[in-house]
């Protein structure tokens, strides 16, 4: 038989192998990309579930969930692990690469953030404006209940004379919501500050604050009466000091005089007072310390028995990688030793790429993968069992708040095992016949 066929197949498969061992050692070994849902209703429901466990419990909650409840957003996070940084964990300490791929994940966590701080910001625009509506709808319930001489009264009845008696419609609300969130919005991609000018120029906030204006004033006076001309000048005192706040709060979000979404990150954390372990306020100058500091506190607070069994896996899947690359690196040079060399039988056996090449991708990609999207199905087999009850609503919560995708290279080297079993098939008819004639030569 001439071996004319069997030096091209050699020749495909030492390419096959080549792109088999690169992939496996430069790339990635496995990308998780896990997409955040912050969905505003479930976390809204979840932050009201605590109140009511003692007395007071529940102040305060109220705005927050009103805040929770607006924000609809995605904010995807990525932890990469490359086959080259696996593989180096087995000859060097892994804690750096433990940090460097916790970095990674606060990073692309704080990216994400940055990316959507805007849609974040101008929900606190949302939020204020409807306290200062809930004020205005307390002063008119106050007011009607004193008309009608009844307690009951409807937030359609409220609703009504909100607009009929001071000019102000649930749509006028909205447009007051919508500019001054566009005003905030464009500021922070860089565009002029008109957030002041928005409020400024308002007649619904102007309107809003006229409502409840005139009852601040009785307090100030001591119940005194209070004529038009005072009602109109309190609210134009208490419409300039809201303006003064928000301008005052916006100043407080700029560093060294600018403001963008970076700035408001760096601006806010500055302000939480956040200490160090030595219980120094810690400051932040740009979103790389941000970043840094995320790092070094995640990183700090990992348990050492953790770490140490991080690493210890990290260099377990470095060894596992090295198996797989050896394998089709040993495959390689018989092909290449048979080619050139070999005078009467130039075929070889494939079995260790075959057995191995596939593993990677199917136990750390394949498999995962299947489980995390059959979740709910495993937790509806399994609830049943005692203890188990309403693990399937559980597990359901949370997969609605998060999606998981995993990616890594090591499906090349699983598609060339896969071409590997292609060319097998008539590739062992030839190399039966070729050693069968080698035995006779």
């Amino acid at each position: 038989m001439k071996q004319g066929k069997v030096v091209i197949c050699n020749l495909i498969m030492m390419a096959i192998s080549v792109a088999a061992i690169v992939t496996l050692w430069v790339g990635s070994f496995m990308t998780i990309n896990l997409k955040l849902n912050i969905d505003g209703e479930k976390m809204s429901s979840i932050a009201g579930s605590g109140e009511g466990t003692g007395e007071g419990s529940g102040e305060g909650t109220g705005s927050a969930e009103d805040f929770l409840k607006d924000i609809n957003i995605q904010l995807p996070v990525k932890l990469e692990m490359k086959s080259a940084d696996l593989i180096k964990s087995i000859f060097e300490n892994p804690e750096p690469l433990i940090k460097d791929a916790i970095n990674g994940v606060t990073g692309s966590a704080v990216d994400a953030i940055l990316a959507q701080t805007d849609v974040i910001m101008t929900k606190f625009v949302t939020v204020a404006v409807d306290e200062v509506v809930k004020q205005a709808e307390e002063q008119v319930k106050a007011e009607l209940i004193e008309q009608l001489g009844e307690e009951n009264v409807t937030e359609e009845q409220i609703k009504e004379k909100l607009e009929t008696d001071y000019g102000v419609s649930e749509n006028d609300v909205e447009t007051l919501k919508n500019e001054a969130s566009d005003a905030l919005k464009a500021l922070l991609n860089g565009e002029e500050d008109t957030v002041a000018d928005c409020l400024e120029k308002s007649e619904t906030l102007e309107n809003l604050i006229k409502v409840y204006a005139e009852e601040e004033l009785k307090k100030e006076n001591g119940g005194a009466e209070v004529t038009q001309a005072q009602i109109d000048a309190k609210a134009a005192e208490i419409k300039s000091e809201t303006i003064s706040e928000c301008e005052e709060a916006i100043d407080n979000l700029k560093v060294d005089g600018e403001l963008s979404k970076e700035t408001v990150v760096v601006g806010a954390l500055s302000q939480a007072g956040i200490k160090d372990e030595n219980g120094n306020e810690v400051t932040f100058e740009s979103i790389d310390d941000v970043k840094a500091y995320i790092t070094d506190y995640v990183y700090s607070a990992v348990p050492e028995d953790a770490a140490g069994y991080a690493g210890t896996g990290m260099k377990v899947l470095g060894i596992f990688i090295l198996v797989v690359i050896a394998a089709w690196a040993y495959f390689l040079v018989k092909l290449i030793v048979k080619t050139i060399f070999s005078k009467y039988n130039k075929t070889v056996g494939m079995f260790f790429p075959k057995f191995f090449g596939w593993m990677p991708h199917v136990f750390f990609v394949g498999l995962p993968m299947l489980l995390f999207n059959n979740l709910d199905k495993i937790a509806e087999l399994v609830e049943s069992k005692a203890g188990m009850e309403g693990l399937a609503e559980t597990v359901a919560t949370l997969t609605s708040f998060a999606e998981v995708d995993i990616a890594s290279l090591t499906w090349v080297s699983a598609l060339c095992s896969v071409l590997l079993l292609v060319i097998w098939i008539p590739y062992y008819q030839w190399r039966r016949r070729l050693k069968r004639a080698a035995k006779h030569k």
